[in-house]
């Protein structure tokens, strides 16, 4: 304990040190930065105890001004169960809306608990095959701990879905009948729970098997990535050493046609293109190459940058950077910032990214006693659309 901070305690910091700290949590809003509420707590306190707590208080500051909380996004540490529930209570969006347990033979009796929680209030439960046939330490129980959750057509306002079949064989049979019979079920049974995909990925109107799909929402941003799968995969060949096989069925490309999340000004982060305004993108997915789309409610004009000081070694730069977006209000974006020197090469140390809460951003770095004399240059790359601006200035 300490003598002179004695509400300080002992917690465990990422890099495996501890030490006499407190824990800082702040509330953000996602789309302007702003700072909605703050609070600290005790180094011991684990990130899953405060969360409810921070989030009325949240919403008590929002409501002054007459705003109301609907979504919350916040990291692994924060969720649990209890937190969940508390959420909802709260009218925020429910985090979770189906939960699949592949292979889930044994089960504690808090884990049997809290699934059947979920179920009860409303959410999807998939399983494979019938999952708490036995306790935590593997003892085989009389009758399974989620039996009676999938014994009939609902449980509480949800529903639960045994699919009566392991999965560990779908990906060596996911193009054969038996993997569209596993997709099939799967599509029904989220259909029947009126949960839709936020993407729709459609390939001459059937679903492309090997697709991975990842999408965010952040208020008024949308982030969406596709990667098509190879059409083969490594083996290891008579000889022991590794052999490319093609997969039958599987193709090096696809066209498809995505249904986007929302329409909006949408943007191919890896071409630094615009799109337009858009509901619908039709692409050619090649194998291992991934395609990352964001959308934005307005079309970047450009990007401004001034720089100040670093005229000599030893001495700091400071740089203010500006999205433009016409009459509209930037949102956060994210700023990718590139320091060369006099001979051209990148400066790796001064160089990064960093964020740009409503369109604005600001930075600085000192340079080394001994950095090159001569024209250096920086230049700064919005995430988003790829609007550039750069300037130089003289170390002398």
């Amino acid at each position: 304990m300490s003598a002179t901070d004695p509400e300080a305690a002992v917690a465990v910091h990422p890099d495996g040190h501890t030490g006499l700290s407190y824990r800082l949590d702040a509330v953000v809003d996602l789309d302007t930065g702003a700072v909605v509420q703050i609070g600290a707590e005790p180094g011991n306190v684990r990130d899953s105890v405060d969360l409810p707590q921070r989030m009325e208080e949240a919403k008590a500051n929002l409501e002054q001004v007459g705003l109301t909380p609907t979504d919350v996004t916040a990291d692994r540490g924060h969720h649990s169960q209890e937190n969940v529930i508390e959420l909802e209570a709260m009218g925020v969006a429910p985090i979770i809306r189906a939960l699949v347990l592949p292979g889930s033979i044994a089960l504690s009796e808090k884990e049997v608990e809290q699934i059947k929680a979920f179920v009860k209030r409303g959410g999807l439960l998939l399983a494979d095959e019938m999952p708490g046939q036995t306790d935590v330490h593997g003892k085989r129980l009389p009758e399974a701990s989620l039996a009676e959750v999938f014994a009939g057509e609902r449980y509480g306002r949800g529903r639960a879905v045994l699919l009566r079949r392991w999965l560990d064989e779908y990906d060596n049979q996911r193009l054969r009948s038996f993997g569209e019979e596993v997709r099939e079920q799967v599509r029904a049974a989220l259909e029947t729970s009126r949960i839709k995909p936020r993407v729709d990925v459609n390939a001459g109107g059937t679903y492309p098997v090997a697709v991975e799909r990842v999408s965010w929402s952040g208020g008024q941003i949308e982030a969406l990535a596709l990667l098509k799968e190879p059409a083969g995969r490594f083996g290891e060949s008579s000889d022991g050493t590794s052999v490319y096989e093609p997969v039958a069925g599987m193709k090096q490309t696809e066209r498809v046609r995505v249904r986007l999340p929302k329409e909006g000004h949408w943007y191919d982060l890896r071409a630094h293109a615009y799109l337009g305004v858009r509901d619908e993108i039709r692409t050619t997915l090649k194998e291992a190459e991934p395609k990352i789309y964001a959308m934005l409610p307005y079309k970047v004009g450009g990007l401004s940058l001034s720089v100040t000081g670093g005229r000599a070694p030893g001495r700091a730069l400071s740089y203010q950077a500006k999205v433009t977006a016409g009459r509209a209000r930037p949102v956060g974006h994210a700023l990718k910032v590139e320091v060369f020197g006099p001979d051209g090469e990148k400066r790796h140390l001064y160089s990064g990214n960093i964020d740009a809460p409503a369109g604005s951003a600001k930075g600085a770095f000192r340079l080394a006693l001994n950095d090159a004399k001569g024209t250096w240059r920086i230049a700064l790359t919005d995430v988003f659309s790829g609007e550039t601006a750069e300037k130089t200035w003289t170390v002398r």
